[in-house]
């Protein structure tokens, strides 16, 4: 985690941390691998207490879940006044039903990286076996009424993207209280800056990526779309999270985006400001081909109503 002790101020009145010093995944595309270093609770609780921080996310790097103490860290993290805890996870360890029951409890929002519904491909790109215990441990979620606050985040890279739609029809049949699932494309850093042929072509993708969001959509699950530039999601851009932002009136762009490189096509098109732009990662593996100028009045696109009815159990 370096200097800053696995601690990273996102601003907003949230602290971003690890919670662990290893993972039990082995991810190819992984953007933090961890640095063997443990942050300590006592003093990200006086930080929280000394600058008045309300929300945390844990899960910058490691594996939270492995920390043994984990279920003392969501309760003393309370009682140092944070108000809203946030969770990014593989949910491998939460096959297990105690510490599964501890995370519903004391996390407000659970995001859960699982990249296939495939044993196969999830081996592919985890470096384990792991898919059976995911499963177990989002029937746990579901148990303990907890699904409706987990998201899944869907790492779309080349191993997985021909498989998109058939992750969506498996979320839609098995997983239909879910939060949402949220397909982020891939970036080339961290274990990935080696491996840029794990990097896809946008435009090959959108049509996999936009036919998942429909078969989510037709089962009144929220889908959407993150690290994509509006013109590779043509009559889909109103899934994408950027736009989403901006409809919101924030910035379309986070505030930790790698660097954007000036595109021609970028530079005429009417959706630039609620845009993702075009990554230099990218560009270096893939050129500019393909990128194209809309006429599209961003204010005029739909925003997409997600209300679902409660099911019956």
């Amino acid at each position: 985690m370096g200097a800053n002790n696995g601690q990273n101020n996102s601003g907003g009145g949230q602290l971003n941390i690890a919670a662990a010093d290893k993972c039990n995944l082995n991810c190819v595309y992984c953007k933090s691998p961890v640095s063997g270093e443990m942050p300590s609770l006592t003093e990200i609780c006086k930080r929280v207490k000394r600058d008045g921080i309300t929300g945390m996310g844990i899960g910058c790097s490691g594996e939270a879940t492995l920390n043994p103490q984990f279920p003392r860290w969501l309760e003393e993290l309370r009682k140092a006044g944070v108000t809203r805890i946030t969770l990014s996870t593989n949910a491998v360890a939460l096959e297990k039903p105690e510490l599964c029951s501890a995370v519903a409890r004391g996390v407000d929002f659970i995001s859960i990286n699982i990249p296939s519904h495939l044993p196969e491909v999830y081996k592919k790109i985890t470096g384990k076996p792991y898919l059976p215990k995911v499963r177990t441990a989002l029937e746990n979620l579901d148990a303990f009424g907890a699904l409706r606050k987990t998201a899944l985040a869907h790492i779309v890279s080349a191993l997985n993207a021909p498989h998109l739609d058939g992750f969506a029809q498996w979320v839609a049949k098995d997983l239909r209280d879910i939060l949402f699932v949220d397909f982020v494309f891939m970036q080339t850093c961290g274990r990935a800056e080696a491996k840029p042929q794990l990097l896809p072509d946008y435009f090959t993708v959108s049509p996999h990526i936009t036919r998942a969001l429909d078969t989510l959509r037709a089962a009144s699950v929220k889908g959407v779309a993150q690290h994509m530039p509006l013109c590779a999601l043509p009559g889909h851009e109103n899934y994408a999270l950027e736009l989403q932002r901006w409809q919101d009136g924030k910035p379309a762009l986070e505030s930790d985006m790698p660097d954007l490189v000036p595109c021609s096509a970028c530079k005429k098109c009417t959706l630039a400001l609620a845009c993702y732009g075009v990554r230099a990662d990218y560009a270096r593996v893939h050129g500019l081909d393909g990128f194209c100028a809309s006429r599209k009045d961003p204010k005029k696109i739909p925003r997409l109503n997600y209300d679902r009815p409660e099911r019956v159990r």
